[in-house]
């Protein structure tokens, strides 16, 4: 199962899976990836990064914790809420 595989496997396969696309009539919808950095950057890149998007004004900035000492590194575990919602 897919939600069984490490996090950059999984967004490896959506960016792969679906490349940006920018349509040739002016006005339409276009997709692409946002921008994103890894922690083995390093220190300074993620703080560049984060201060380019407080520079920015950007509406939204997400952070993603990939490995849990708690559990196996690896497998995404959804909340027993998003399990219900299926």
């Amino acid at each position: 199962m897919l939600l069984e595989s490490p996090f950059r496997e999984r967004r490896s396969l959506l960016r792969t899976r679906f490349p940006p696309y920018t349509p040739p009539v002016a006005g339409a919808a276009r997709f692409d990836h946002g921008r994103s950095v890894e922690s083995e950057a390093g220190r300074e890149a993620v703080e560049e990064f984060w201060q380019e998007a407080v520079n920015s004004s950007s509406e939204g900035l997400m952070v993603k914790v990939r490995v849990r000492f708690t559990q196996p590194a690896g497998g995404f575990h959804p909340t027993r809420a998003a399990i219900s919602h299926r």
